[in-house]
Parts: C-alpha cells; sequence; structure tokens
C-alpha cells in the first residue's frame, strides 16, 4: 500500500488561510472560537482577529460576578467594543474597560456613560480613534458650568478622529469641548433635532471647521428638509452650503450594525456612506469647473 504523505504548507500560507476563515465570520459566532482550538500555532496567529471586536458585553441581573465574553487576560487584543443597556454595572463595567487599553473604536449606548466618559477623559484609552456617545446627560450630570481644561480634553480625546455625537442637539458646553479637538476629522450628530443652518456654518467655519472632512447630521424629524438624492440640508428654508455636510434620515440599519460595518471595513457605514457623497460632489464639481474653463 502506497504510504500516505501528510501536506504541509509553508507557514505564512497557512497563517493566511487561518487569518482569512477568522476575518469571514461575524463575531461572536462558534466558528471563529473553533479555530483557536486547532493547534497552539493558529491560536497564536488568529487571537488579536477572534478578540478583536466585541458587540455586547452580557450581564446578567442579580449574578454576584458577571464576567465578559471576552477572557480578562485577553482584553488587550479587543479593537472595537459596543456597549449597550445590557453592560451591567457600573464597577463591572469599568474594571473590564481597564484591561482595553488598545480599544481604537467605542460606541456606547449605555446608561453608564458618565462613569465611561471620565474613564475615557482621564486618558485610559490612549488610542482611541472612534467614539459614539451621547453626551447631553453626561454634561448635564457631571460638567453643568464647569470648562473642562484644554489639557485634560487634549489628555482624554485629543487621538480622536471620528466623533458621533446622538440624542438632542448638543449644549454649549460639549461644542466648547468638541472645537478643542485637535485631530478631529469626521463629525456626527446622531438624531439631533432641528439644528439651525447658523450653528452648522459656525462649526465649519471655525477652527475645528478647518480640520474636518465630514460633517454628518441624521435627523429623524419631518421638520428637517433633507434631499434624498443631494443629502443637502434645509431648515426654515436656509440651506448650508458646503459639500462637507451631508445629511441623512435614520438608517434601516441599527446603530450596532452601523458600528461594525464601520469598524470592520464589512459594509458601507455612515462615514463611508458620507465621504462617498462628498466625492462625488468634488468631482462634479471639478467637472463644472473645467467646463467653465473651456468656455
Amino acid at each position: 500500500m502506497e504510504n500516505l504523505i501528510t501536506p504541509r504548507l509553508p507557514p505564512e500560507i497557512e497563517c493566511t488561510i487561518f487569518e482569512i476563515a477568522a476575518r469571514s465570520a461575524e463575531p461572536p459566532a462558534l466558528e471563529r472560537i473553533n479555530l483557536l482550538l486547532v493547534s497552539k500555532r493558529t491560536q497564536y496567529w488568529i487571537e488579536p482577529i477572534v478578540y478583536q471586536t466585541l458587540l455586547h458585553i452580557f450581564y446578567v441581573p442579580g449574578s454576584q460576578q458577571a464576567t465578559p465574553p471576552v477572557p480578562p487576560s485577553k482584553l488587550h487584543f479587543l479593537r472595537h467594543l459596543y456597549l449597550d443597556g445590557a453592560s451591567g454595572p457600573e464597577t463591572f463595567v469599568r474594571s473590564m474597560l481597564r484591561g482595553c487599553r488598545n480599544l481604537t473604536a467605542l460606541s456606547v449606548l449605555s446608561p453608564r456613560a458618565n462613569s465611561i466618559f471620565t474613564f475615557i477623559l482621564d486618558g485610559n484609552l490612549p488610542f482611541l480613534k472612534r467614539l459614539a456617545i451621547n453626551l447631553r446627560r453626561v454634561f448635564k450630570d457631571l460638567y453643568h458650568d464647569v470648562d473642562i481644561p484644554v489639557d485634560v480634553i487634549t489628555r482624554g480625546l485629543g487621538s480622536l478622529t471620528h466623533l458621533e455625537l446622538y440624542g438632542l442637539l448638543p449644549t454649549s458646553e460639549i461644542f466648547s469641548v468638541v472645537m478643542q479637538l485637535p485631530n478631529l476629522t469626521h463629525l456626527g450628530f446622531f438624531g439631533a433635532v432641528n439644528m439651525h443652518p447658523f450653528t452648522i456654518n459656525t462649526i465649519l467655519s471655525s477652527s475645528l471647521g478647518s480640520r474636518l472632512q465630514v460633517l454628518t447630521i441624521t435627523s429623524f424629524q419631518s421638520g428637517d428638509t433633507v434631499d434624498a438624492v443631494t443629502r443637502e440640508y434645509k431648515y426654515e428654508g436656509v440651506g448650508v452650503d458646503d459639500i462637507r455636510l451631508v445629511c441623512l434620515k435614520q438608517p434601516s440599519r441599527t446603530f450596532m450594525q452601523e458600528h461594525l460595518n464601520e469598524v470592520r471595513g464589512t459594509g458601507i457605514g455612515t462615514w463611508r456612506f458620507a465621504e462617498g457623497i462628498i466625492e462625488e460632489r468634488m468631482r462634479k464639481r471639478a467637472a463644472k469647473d473645467a467646463g467653465e474653463v473651456q468656455i
């Protein structure tokens, strides 16, 4: 009987195959976890992929101790975190966040926003690039009539490039903080009600506006007039003439799915959608300018 030879692949090809397999499954698919059990080397290769995104932290009310789906020893692999109302008590959330120092994207739909924001402001997430959060309640409870020093803002939020504020229109205290974010290029308002064009123009013409590449407004109110094709914005007959402003109605996807699409690159999230519209506007404007020059 002919001897059977076990086929062997070069390690770099084998590693690529397992990485593709790990990325192909949506978290927290069981298939991903099973891949960790193949061998020590595959575990080493794909742990950073398996544990990079956490969409929920499940907490059982009344339990004495809550354990996150990601083992505490693996929290440093976590890059993308979505916290919702089922995230558990404040002590549990903060203790888990202490192990997530390498987070780059965080969405907070949680009543624990106060505690989470102060945790961020203390400089505990130095690599955070994307943040979605409702700051109205945070500032009402903690920072009403309080000026946050610029160095504190820079230390805690200085790495942010994408910020989405959901809920009602932000207050002047919130705007004053946002205006001081040194690396912000994408700013969004999710659910803002009837934002006046004067406010929008103030943002776009400010020092922050000189750095902004994208400004989005996602509104649920019929009082806002959003052209379904051009995504232009008018309120009480007044518009905003700036190609960086993209206005949206409530997406059919959930906020969690938007978060997943953006951070994992698995679909067209709000930011990528807005960037596509702006690029198209720029092409049309360039074509128009070129036509006028030829004339």
